[in-house]
């Protein structure tokens, strides 16, 4: 395989890819792509072989097994440069990830000979970002990828940097209690499905990174760009992955190899230096708040603050990014010190009470230990006991545990987890929507006295701050009604 005297232009890329059709198992290009300026050679060495399909739980393509590959050095460095080159191009880049790109520090359930086959014995809640987390959280923060679907519950993309704001946990999370983990049973949350829908009509470029491609719902992220390049109108789908996939043929570019090495190759391929790896790497710098009381512009409901007169606070329909269930995006430029709005004291020090916002999806999930919350009628459980419903889903911080990096909170009596980095995303305004807020919220004015407080016991602020009169803070906008989907959740981690 050899590279192009020149990078192609996009046009040029386009124009290629909707004239070429999507690659049988059979034809050489299968390993290597659709994109123009390769030639096909020989597959990529096989560094693992195997039979067997790559899981029990799905079925496979004859030809399909769980075998590993990784192109050579040569191969690999051509095929890094064109996917620089591609990210350069795109409009707008999602990734589409799955168990695989922890499997290094967790485990996995699919066959493998690189990655430990079954979950490590390890607390999975504190076990640290991998290189391809980092890079992932680099390129996000740099505005390379736009959005990212995480079929993972893990809260990795999030402890390497990536924004909260652009990352859809699509399948639910183990740091967000408005959208706990989905069983098999439940519905995805309307909001995470309907951003998924938008990404999967509306990506220019898809990076798919440790999945198996094997069927899921939310698969058509990445196969639905690759159909869309037939038609001239994006870039398509690029995969990254040891193993071979039932979609190789539809793929713009495909690469074999470990997605650590791969990442820190493109990285090094966009301009990076040596010193900027390693802060990638191992950041010096903290990522969140060191405080846990922070002033933010949102209102009781949890709602962002309109930053001009005529924006409502549900107002992001054309969002491509969300938190807290919501689309919405990024940094909005909000007004800070010295502003006349009133913006509300997020205090999550140990004792406060706090309680989740309207809209979450803890019924939607089915998670027999939160049933009762939010729910209107009592819940019976399958030992024949009867749970009070508790519909208003309130409760108290425990404690900070930077160790996981999270808040732990008691919500209803049971126990679950909110990641420090929400704190970040409530402060820059970059949320629609927080997963909780204080019960008895107080509020203030950027730039007042009181902006630093962070002592033990009650919330306190200035002289101009107080607690909230009723359900929704001044300045604040009613939430606009909104057809629900429920979206099925497909198989994939469901423990919680």
């Amino acid at each position: 395989m050899k590279k192009a005297c020149s990078s192609p232009s996009r046009e040029e890329v386009t124009t290629q890819l909707s004239r070429v059709p999507f690659l049988k198992h059979s034809d050489p290009l299968f390993w290597h792509g659709r994109c123009p300026g390769f030639t096909a050679t020989a597959p990529p060495p096989c560094i693992w072989r195997s039979t067997k399909a790559p899981r029990e739980d799905h079925e496979q393509d004859w030809w399909l097994t769980a075998s590993e590959f990784e192109d050579d050095a040569e191969i690999t460095s051509a095929k890094v440069r064109q996917l620089a080159t591609l990210l350069r191009m795109s409009r707008k880049t999602v990734l589409y990830t799955g168990a695989g790109i922890s499997a290094s520090v967790v485990g996995q359930a699919a066959r493998s000979g690189t990655n430990t086959v079954g979950w490590k014995a390890v607390d999975k809640r504190k076990v640290p970002p991998t290189f391809t987390h980092r890079a992932l959280g680099y390129l996000g923060r740099v505005g390379l990828v736009h959005s990212w679907i995480q079929q993972n519950h893990d809260g990795l993309p999030q402890k390497a940097g990536f924004p909260q704001e652009h990352l859809n946990e699509i399948h639910g999370s183990w740091y967000d209690p408005s959208n706990p983990v989905v069983k098999y049973s439940g519905s995805l949350h309307s909001r995470c499905y309907d951003w998924m829908e938008r990404d999967a009509e509306g990506a220019d470029l898809v990076l798919v990174l440790g999945t198996s491609l094997s069927g899921l719902n939310a698969d058509e992220v990445a196969t639905n760009a690759g159909h869309r390049s037939l038609e001239g109108g994006c870039l398509g789908t690029v995969c990254l992955n040891l193993q071979q996939t039932p979609q190789d043929g539809l793929m713009s570019l495909r690469l074999f190899g470990r997605s650590d090495n791969l990442l820190r190759l493109l990285l090094r391929e966009l301009g990076l230096s040596a010193a900027e790896l390693s802060e990638v790497a191992k950041p010096s710098k903290p990522l969140w708040p060191a405080k846990s009381r922070v002033l933010v512009p949102y209102d009781a409901q949890g709602f962002r603050l309109p930053t001009t007169p005529d924006e409502g606070n549900e107002g992001n329909e054309d969002d491509d990014s969300g938190g807290g269930g919501g689309g919405g995006g990024g940094d909005r430029g909000r007004s800070g010190k010295g502003s006349r709005q009133r913006w509300m004291w997020l205090d999550l020090r140990d004792r406060q009470r706090v309680r989740l916002t309207k809209g979450h999806n803890v019924q939607g999930a089915k998670q027999p230990a939160y049933m009762h919350i939010g729910a209107k009628r009592d819940v019976k459980l399958k030992s024949g006991a009867i749970r009070r419903a508790c519909p208003e889903g309130k409760g108290t911080v425990l404690r900070r545990d930077e160790s996981e990096a999270a808040f732990k909170v008691s919500i209803e009596g049971a126990c679950m987890t909110l990641g420090i980095w929400w704190l970040d995303a409530a402060l820059r305004g970059a949320v629609p929507q927080l997963p909780v807020v204080n019960c008895d919220p107080i509020y203030g004015f950027p730039g007042d006295s009181g902006d630093d407080d962070d002592g033990d016991g009650a919330a306190g602020g200035s002289s101009r701050t107080r607690k909230a009169r009723g359900t929704t803070a001044a300045n604040s906008t009613k939430p606009t009604s909104k057809s629900k989907k429920a979206g099925k959740r497909s198989k994939g981690w469901e423990e919680e």
